[in-house]
């Protein structure tokens, strides 16, 4: 889900174990010149999950050159079966989760601005429509890491799943 802290933490962590990292929406934001809400607007949300999935065949083909990375993936990605099922090939996916009313409350009006999903759905309700609607697909991951919102717990919490 959007503003769980998944680039927040993906980041530090890489950053702590010398590892490199990856946030698919900057890699998308870079490679076309948008940003994410803009090409949600200008391009429709067919078009940015094709990305998606070109970012994930692009990581698999880098994998086999055995570096090691850490992968922020975009809230949407994972609700694609394909896009899982690439994701799978590359490692493990962890699902950071948090209660939703945490999360909603994270979002700032400025943040919300550049999530397209909640840009096309102002409100809290439309939030937890969001969020229902890809709990099941969420809950495919390998692991679920339950996030407070303190780096430093959640780093360690992380740490034991990518021993």
């Amino acid at each position: 889900m959007p503003g769980v802290g998944k680039s927040y933490l993906g980041r530090n962590y890489a950053l702590r174990r010398g590892v490199e990292f990856m946030d698919t929406d900057e890699y998308i934001e870079n490679e076309s010149g948008l940003s994410v809400a803009d090409f949600f607007r200008n391009h429709g949300e067919d078009a940015f999950r094709l990305q998606e999935q070109k970012v994930l065949r692009s990581l698999i083909d880098w994998k086999w050159e055995n570096r090691l990375m850490i992968v922020s993936a975009g809230g949407g990605m994972p609700v694609n079966s394909y896009n899982r099922s690439l994701m799978r090939k590359l490692g493990l996916i962890i699902w950071m989760k948090g209660k939703p009313q945490y999360i909603y409350q994270r979002l700032s009006d400025t943040d919300k601005k550049s999530r397209p999903k909640i840009l096309l759905n102002d409100g809290y309700e439309p939030f937890m429509e969001l969020y229902r609607a890809r709990i099941n697909d969420y809950m495919q991951c390998h692991y679920e890491l339950y996030t407070e919102g303190d780096l430093e717990r959640d780093i360690g919490e992380f740490h034991l799943f990518t021993r």
